[in-house]
């Protein structure tokens, strides 16, 4: 089993890059006016600033937990940290004298 998924390690990476990022597809008016897909980031970008008509369908939103795994994956798991500030006036030695009376002795 180990051996079938590292085969396609490469084949899951890409899946979960791209149900991080989302998909869209970006779909541009042709010279004879159909309508075809643009998958060049280069021809997007020409595309996007010609002024012409194109639209733009997003077929999947980004996935958060796909990205934050891909993220924990590349630098580790965020810790969470938490501050807490407690002011008292109950001392250590308090807090070891009553511990005692709650016992019973008479230290």
């Amino acid at each position: 089993m180990r051996a079938r998924i590292a085969h396609d390690v490469d084949k899951f990476y890409n899946a979960l890059k791209q149900a991080a990022t989302g998909v869209t597809h970006l779909m541009a008016k042709d010279k004879d006016g159909t309508w075809k897909e643009v998958t060049d980031p280069a021809v997007m970008a020409r595309c996007l600033n010609s002024g012409e008509s194109f639209y733009q369908l997003s077929a999947r939103n980004p996935d958060v937990r796909a990205l934050i795994n891909l993220f924990d994956r590349l630098c580790g798991s965020a810790t969470q940290q938490s501050q807490v500030q407690v002011e008292s006036q109950v001392t250590l030695k308090d807090l070891i004298i009553g511990s005692w009376k709650s016992d019973g002795d008479d230290h």
